[in-house]
């Protein structure tokens, strides 16, 4: 039975898998299009994309949508994912609508499976995340006030492993009756 449980936790932890781009090492500066891995970058209104330190607003190297309009970052996958992260930063409070947001929405094949939103707290620091779920292999980001849109830490999974609240639950299970048997002796 020990086993069992020790072989259900290492698999529940295994399931949690993801990719997170950070822009280290990478160089796009003015671009409209780059590519990192199976992402690729674009600018909607190919305005421009920097990858930079933006010094507060960015966690170090950092992905900038300039300049201040409406335009979007879009990511196109070369694979289908079912989870998206990224921080943001430039949530500057003399240039935003107090009640402005940061969006996502997650698209497959042209179809909307996901739109996520979260009020920036307009403290121009790069210390919020949003976060969605959804199959996709297609996403927008985009403040719905007029800036430029900084994101780093983009973290995405593939179908089936974001870890399931079972999956959680047996790795729990599986530490507690570890830590029992071990009492035990």
């Amino acid at each position: 039975m020990k086993k069992l449980i020790i072989a259900l936790g290492l698999l529940a932890a295994a399931n949690t898998n993801a990719t997170v781009i950070n822009f280290d090492g990478v160089t796009a500066s003015n671009v409209n299009s780059f590519s990192v891995g199976d992402v690729t970058f674009t600018d909607s209104m190919g305005t421009g994309l920097s990858v930079s330190d933006y010094g507060h607003q960015s966690d170090g190297t950092a992905l900038g949508i300039f300049g201040d309009d409406s335009s979007r970052l879009q990511l196109s996958f070369a694979n289908t994912y079912d989870y998206l992260s990224f921080d943001f930063g430039n949530d500057n409070p003399g240039f935003g609508d107090p009640d402005g947001q940061m969006h996502l929405d997650l698209y497959l094949d042209g179809a909307l499976t996901g739109s996520y939103a979260l009020t920036a707290n307009w403290d121009d620091i790069m210390n919020q995340t949003l976060s969605g779920t959804g199959l996709f292999n297609y996403a927008e980001i985009y403040y719905d006030t007029n800036l430029i849109e900084i994101v780093d830490n983009i973290e995405y999974r593939k179908d089936g492993e974001v870890p399931e609240p079972a999956s959680i639950a047996l790795f729990g299970l599986g530490l507690l009756g570890l830590g029992l048997s071990r009492k035990r002796k």
